[in-house]
């Protein structure tokens, strides 16, 4: 997106208070460009980081038709990225989200790294009925880090309520609405 829309969207989420969570979605493009490229808004205090490891296709890939990845590697370079700029700007902690639907989504994943100053959370975020969202969240989530999931408000099949999302196990630490 470009500056200025970003610019935009900042001072509505600082005018309530809240965080910005700027979603990668890199296609072709290697995922620190990507970083280096929003560097400037990653600077800000407010302002979190996504990685969606399904629109992450590589070079010879085609976003929208082939189903991208992201490896433990890929991501241990974002988060160390992400610890280099919480430090240098004195910033508080950030979040590193990482979005995934299926086990394939992130290689190695075990091997990803938690780091001090960025709270990284795989967030499933499957699309669905409850049953099959609960099955695939129980499958992905992780004891070592932090674990997210995602509601959407028009794409899920029964969109499932507060009671049901906090009695997943593990807990959720971190809810996204769509």
């Amino acid at each position: 997106q470009p500056d200025d829309l970003i610019a935009e969207y900042l001072k509505r989420v600082r005018a309530i208070g809240g965080r910005l969570m700027i979603d990668i979605q890199p296609g072709r493009s290697p995922i620190l460009d990507e970083i280096e490229h929003l560097e400037p808004w990653l600077a800000e205090p407010d302002v979190d980081l996504a990685i969606d490891p399904e629109w992450n296709v590589g070079r010879h890939g085609v976003p929208g038709q082939t189903v991208g990845k992201a490896t433990a590697s890929e991501i241990n370079a974002a988060s160390r990225e992400l610890q280099r700029i919480v430090a240098d700007e004195d910033l508080p902690p950030k979040i590193l989200v990482v979005h995934q639907f299926h086990k394939g989504s992130i290689r190695k994943r075990r091997a990803v790294k938690e780091r001090s100053d960025v709270e990284v959370t795989f967030n499933f975020d499957g699309i669905g009925a409850p049953g099959p969202k609960v099955a695939g969240y129980e499958a992905l989530a992780s004891n070592e880090l932090f674990n997210g999931f995602s509601v959407f408000y028009d794409l899920d099949t029964k969109v499932m309520s507060p009671r049901e999302i906090l009695a997943l196990e593990p807990v959720v630490d971190f809810l996204l609405y769509q």
